[in-house]
């Protein structure tokens, strides 16, 4: 009988129960059998370890990333909002932007979990892990979709945080308790610090801008003109803020009256003719100045010790944006007050007189060109460059 060979295929004759046309086609055969076996259960064995070790691991892994990315999601919001409160004791209206911020992250990320969680609420079969994972991915897209809506109003908003530019502020002042701030190069080119514009020819002497809680000194030998040009400055700030001139030396005078009557917008100004350091802080903190002028400094009742931490909690007062300081002369011709005043002063401003003229000159300027000269006693203002 001819039957073809189970192993090799050829034809042979043979007993009917017989497969293999030799002996050699059997053991091969066999040899094949046995290979694929172990080969399946190999197999079988690394799948059941992926199975039953990996991806319970991989999932438990997931989870847990999962996890604590949802954690940063909302704690960043969070720590947002906190952080807010915190500054809000300086600027309320500042602290009202951080709310509004952190209150829009938090509906983002809320809004992104929802969907996430209502995607999967049917899916009964579903592991909590996968659901969890969902959900994650909801609140991060969220967070990204408000993210991109930040850019898109401003290019630079995402990194001009006004939690960390707004502290910067007071980088220049060690008057008031700030954290550290470390910015990059490319972030500092594009902060957006808070600034007092000036115009009206005092832009052309002293400069464009001043810093938030700046200070300028007018120093000067008696009788040179040192007051007018503290009230005519003042008077310049009364069109815009609350000014208070505080009369710490002379009190109110005939000079006084002169001065108020010489120059315009004094109106606006609040005199307070006291040199007690207490009256003085009195009236800073309860009635929301936004410019401090002393005339003169060293007038003030207090030691000199003590001076530069009187001026700080001036200028740790969240109102006020900026201080003047009439500063008496030494007999060396300079500003008296220790290195930490001088130092402190961002614009000096000395005052003498030249050929019967008072000449105010600036002799440091941190907002423009020193060396500049005007005359007291002119209703314009006339430079002159040394």
């Amino acid at each position: 009988m001819k039957k073809e060979c189970k192993y090799c295929g050829n034809t042979f004759e043979g007993r009917t129960n017989k497969n293999y046309c030799s002996v050699a086609c059997k053991q091969a055969y066999h040899r094949d059998k046995t290979a694929k076996q172990n080969d399946k259960k190999k197999i079988d064995t690394t799948v059941s370890s992926i199975t039953n070790t990996l991806i319970p691991q991989f999932s438990k892994s997931i989870t847990s990333q999962a996890g604590v990315g949802i954690g940063n999601i909302i704690s960043q919001p969070l720590n947002d909002f906190s952080k807010s409160i915190g500054i809000g004791s300086k600027n309320i209206d500042d602290t009202l932007s951080y709310r509004k911020r952190a209150a829009t992250q938090i509906i983002s990320c809320g809004a992104g979990a929802l969907i996430g969680w209502y995607l999967t609420k049917d899916k009964k079969k579903m592991e909590i892990s996968q659901r969890l994972m969902t959900v994650g991915a909801g609140a991060f897209s969220g967070m990204l979709i408000f993210n991109l809506v930040e850019l898109l109003k401003d290019p630079y908003n995402i990194y001009n945080s006004q939690n960390q530019i707004e502290e910067a502020e007071v980088l220049n002042y060690n008057f008031i308790d700030t954290p550290p701030i470390m910015l990059s190069g490319w972030e500092s080119k594009r902060l957006d610090l808070r600034s007092i514009e000036i115009d009206d020819g005092w832009d052309e002497w002293i400069g464009e801008k001043l810093n938030y809680k700046f200070w300028i000194l007018v120093h000067g030998s008696p009788g040179a003109g040192k007051s007018h040009l503290a009230t005519k400055l003042c008077a310049y700030f009364a069109s815009k803020y609350k000014v208070l001139y505080i009369l710490s030396e002379e009190g109110f005078t005939e000079s006084v009256i002169k001065r108020n009557n010489t120059y315009p917008n004094t109106d606006n100004i609040t005199f307070l003719e006291s040199n007690k350091s207490s009256e003085i802080l009195d009236a800073v903190n309860n009635k929301n100045f936004d410019i401090v002028c002393f005339d003169s400094l060293q007038a003030i009742n207090i030691s000199s010790n003590e001076l530069m931490d009187f001026i700080g909690k001036i200028r740790n007062n969240r109102n006020v944006m900026g201080i003047v300081t009439v500063n008496q002369n030494t007999k060396a011709g300079s500003a008296r007050g220790n290195l930490q005043i001088i130092h402190g002063a961002e614009v000096i401003i000395d005052v003498n007189v030249e050929n019967n003229v008072n000449i105010a000159t600036i002799t440091k300027n941190r907002y423009g060109y020193s060396g500049q000269s005007i005359e007291i006693f002119t209703k314009e203002m006339n430079y002159n460059e040394n």
